[in-house]
């Protein structure tokens, strides 16, 4: 069940996470001790401590790739769990649409694994649900009509 809608700019506290993400490659940007401790302050007012991180939301469990992790300091753990293969990655960021479950972001993921000359791309989501005026769950999505629905949006 949806939580209620509180009074709350929920785009304008997904865009302000966003901001905090690595421009650019994200191997590196994830590596960055000052940027972290930066991250993991503002993930602290911006989401509920128990923040939950699901990889591959919407009845996939990752296959093992990655943990699903908690809190602010458990983003970061997610994500550098999931670079550690790859030489390179970066996400360009598409739409972004609130739906009356939660807000929506559409994404590419590009890569290069260590060891590799190709690159992988990958049209992928993400799903940030709240609790009150907190970001509560971030759901990562492979398939974005799996993340629309989850949003509510499809």
């Amino acid at each position: 069940m949806a939580e209620p809608r509180a009074a709350v700019d929920r785009l304008a506290i997904v865009r302000r996470w966003i901001e905090l993400t690595p421009d650019g490659d994200w191997v590196s940007g994830m590596s960055d001790e000052a940027q972290l401790a930066r991250v993991e302050e503002a993930l602290n007012e911006l989401a509920v401590p128990d923040l939950e991180v699901v990889p591959m939301g919407g009845g996939m469990d990752g296959g093992g790739l990655v943990s699903p992790a908690r809190g602010a300091r458990g983003v970061i753990d997610f994500w550098q769990e999931w670079l550690e293969p790859w030489d390179s990655f970066t996400v360009e960021i598409g739409r972004i649409e609130e739906g009356p479950k939660a807000v929506l972001i559409e994404v590419v993921q590009r890569g290069r694994l260590r060891g590799s000359t190709g690159t992988v791309e990958t049209p992928s989501a993400a799903v940030h649900f709240f609790r009150g005026e907190r970001m509560s769950r971030i759901e990562f999505h492979l398939d974005r009509a799996g993340a629309r629905k989850a949003a509510g949006l499809a």
